[in-house]
C-alpha cells in the first residue's frame, strides 16, 4: 500500500482493529500505519487515559501527506513524525513543497538546520505532522510558562501514544523539545523535566512501563494463559483498591487491549480475567453466601458475607459488587432481626423448613457482621443503594440494638443510615450509647499504649502516633454525635 491509498484503509479498518491487526492486514509496520497527518491545525486534546478508541479516532481522522520515496518512520519511534533522506538535487524548498510544508516548518522540526540553507545528499530530515508542527511552532515562540507547560504535556502524550512503553521514547523527545528554544532557556528546561516526571507517573499508573509490559510479554511468549490471567487479575485488583470504580477498571482494560501483547493467548487470558473480575468472583461469593444461609442459617451467612467483603480480602469495588449480588440473601438474613426467638427458614437439599432459636445475643452478632460489611463497602459508591435498602429493611424489623456493635468498633455507617431513614429516638439513643462505649474503649487502649511509651525506642514518634490515633477517635465520635 503506498502513501496515496488512504481511502482503502478507511474502508477496510474496523473500529475493533488494533495497530498490530491493521499492520498484518496491510503488510505495514505499526509505526508506518501510525505515521499520518491531521487536517486539524490545532491538534487533538488527548485525555490522560487514551483508550484504544481515542487513539484510533486520532488515526482515522487523518490522511497521509504526499510522500517521497525516501520517507520512513522516525528513528526515535515517536508518533506524528517521519524522516526523509535527502537525495541529489534536493533543497529545503523542494523538500518542503513535496511534503506540503514551508521551509520554516522544516526548520522548526530540525533546529540544527538553522543557519544552513543547503542540504547534502544523505542527510536525514525530520518531518512533523500537522499536530506536532502546530505544537512545535507555538512552543518555539511563546513566553507564557503556563502555556509552555500545556504544550510540553500535549506533545509528550501525542508523540508517545503509539508505544506500550513510552518511557523508551522520552529521552530523545526531551532533547528535541529543548533544542527548539536553545540551551540557555533554563526555565523551559525545568518545565520539560517536570512534565516528563508527570508523564512517567501517568504511564506507571496506566501500566505502560517495562515492569508491567515485559512480564506480560514473557508470559505470552511462554503461552502461559493461567499466568497471564492471574497477572491481569492482580492488576485489576490494584486499580480497584486505588480507584474503586467501574470506569477505572474499564480504562485499565482498554490500556491492556491496546498496548498489551497482541496474540491469541493474551487476548484469551485478558477476556477470562475481566469476566472473572467483573462477574465470576462476585457470583461465586453470592452463591456461597446463599448456600451458607440455606445450610447453616443467618448467623453463618452474615459471617461469610463479612468475610467476603472484608478490606483485607477484596478490593472495595468487588466488595460492593458482592453485597449487591447477595441482596436476596441479605434480605433473608435481616428478616431474622425481628421480634421473637423462634425462627424458621427453608434449608437442606429438598428445601424443608428448619426451626431454630436466635436470642438477642445472636441478633446482635448478625447485626455486627452486617455493619462490618457496610463499613467495608463504604469505600466506594457502588453499593450505596444496597446499603440504603439494608437500612430500610432493618428498620422494618424495628431493630435498634446497635450499641454493642458500635462500641466494639464494627462500624457506625449502617446505624447512621438507619437513623437517617426513620429518625427513631430509641435508635438515636442506642447510637449515642455505642459511641460513648467506643470512646471508652479507645481511651482505655490509649492509656495502655501510653504506659509503653516510656520504654519505646523512639518515644517522640510513639507519642505522635498516639496523638494521631486519639485525634482520629475524637473526630469519629464527634461526627457520629453530630449525625
Amino acid at each position: 500500500m503506498d502513501g496515496n491509498s488512504i481511502g482503502s484503509v478507511q474502508e477496510s479498518i474496523q473500529i475493533s482493529d488494533k495497530f498490530s491487526e491493521a499492520s498484518i492486514i496491510f503488510n505495514q509496520a505499526i509505526l508506518d500505519i501510525a505515521d499520518i497527518k491531521t487536517q486539524d491545525e490545532a491538534g487533538p486534546e488527548l485525555p490522560p487515559l487514551a483508550s484504544v478508541e481515542d487513539v484510533r479516532s486520532v488515526l482515522m481522522a487523518r490522511s497521509r501527506p504526499a510522500q517521497s520515496r525516501g520517507d520512513r518512520p522516525a528513528a526515535d519511534g515517536t508518533f506524528g513524525k517521519t524522516e526523509y533522506t535527502v537525495v541529489c538535487g534536493d533543497t529545503l524548498r523542494s523538500i518542503a513543497a513535496a511534503h506540503g510544508q514551508s521551509v520554516d516548518d522544516i526548520l522548526i522540526a530540525n533546529p540544527w538546520l538553522h543557519g544552513r540553507r543547503r542540504v547534502r545528499e544523505g542527510m536525514t530530515i525530520a518531518l512533523l505532522d500537522d499536530t506536532r508542527l502546530a505544537i512545535a511552532r507555538e512552543m518555539a515562540t511563546t513566553c507564557d510558562p503556563a502555556r509552555l507547560q500545556e504544550l510540553v504535556q500535549q506533545e509528550i502524550l501525542y508523540a508517545t501514544m503509539g508505544s506500550a512503553t513510552p518511557e523508551d521514547l522520552l529521552p530523545a523527545l526531551k532533547l528535541e523539545m529543548l533544542a527548539r528554544r536553545g540551551p540557555c532557556d533554563h526555565c523551559f528546561a525545568a518545565i520539560v523535566e517536570a512534565q516528563s516526571q508527570w508523564a512517567m507517573q501517568l504511564w506507571t499508573g496506566q501500566g505502560r512501563v517495562h515492569a508491567v509490559m515485559d512480564k506480560l510479554r514473557e508470559l505470552a511468549a511462554l503461552g502461559d494463559r493461567d499466568g497471564l490471567k492471574q497477572e491481569i487479575l492482580n492488576m485489576l485488583r490494584d486499580v480497584a483498591n486505588s480507584s474503586p470504580t467501574a470506569e477505572a477498571i474499564a480504562a485499565r482494560v482498554e490500556i491492556l487491549r491496546t498496548y498489551g501483547p497482541q496474540d491469541a493467548v493474551f487476548v484469551e487470558a485478558l477476556n477470562e480475567a475481566v469476566s472473572y473480575f467483573n462477574v465470576g468472583q462476585v457470583q461465586e461469593a453470592a452463591a456461597a453466601i446463599a448456600d451458607a444461609y440455606a445450610q447453616s442459617g443467618p448467623i453463618r451467612a452474615a459471617e461469610l458475607l463479612a468475610q467476603y467483603t472484608a478490606s483485607g480480602s477484596v478490593d472495595p469495588l468487588t466488595a460492593a459488587r458482592i453485597l449487591n449480588a447477595a441482596q436476596p440473601t441479605v434480605a433473608q438474613i435481616i428478616s431474622h432481626l425481628g421480634y421473637g426467638d423462634l425462627h424458621e427458614w427453608p434449608g437442606g437439599p429438598e428445601g424443608e423448613t428448619r426451626y431454630f432459636h436466635i436470642d438477642l445475643d445472636g441478633k446482635e452478632t448478625i447485626f455486627a457482621f452486617l455493619s462490618t460489611t457496610v463499613q467495608s463497602v463504604s469505600r466506594t459508591a457502588a453499593a450505596e443503594s444496597s446499603v440504603r435498602q439494608m437500612a430500610d429493611l432493618i428498620n422494618v424489623q424495628l431493630y435498634t440494638y446497635v450499641a454493642r456493635s458500635i462500641a466494639e468498633d464494627k462500624g457506625i455507617i449502617l446505624p447512621i443510615e438507619m437513623l437517617k431513614l426513620n429518625g427513631d429516638l430509641q435508635l438515636a439513643t442506642m447510637i449515642f450509647i455505642g459511641v460513648k462505649g467506643l470512646a471508652s474503649t479507645k481511651l482505655e487502649w490509649a492509656r495502655s499504649y501510653a504506659n509503653t511509651v516510656r520504654d519505646h525506642a523512639d518515644p517522640a514518634t510513639a507519642w505522635n502516633d498516639l496523638i494521631k490515633s486519639a485525634t482520629a477517635m475524637a473526630d469519629h465520635a464527634r461526627r457520629a454525635g453530630q449525625a
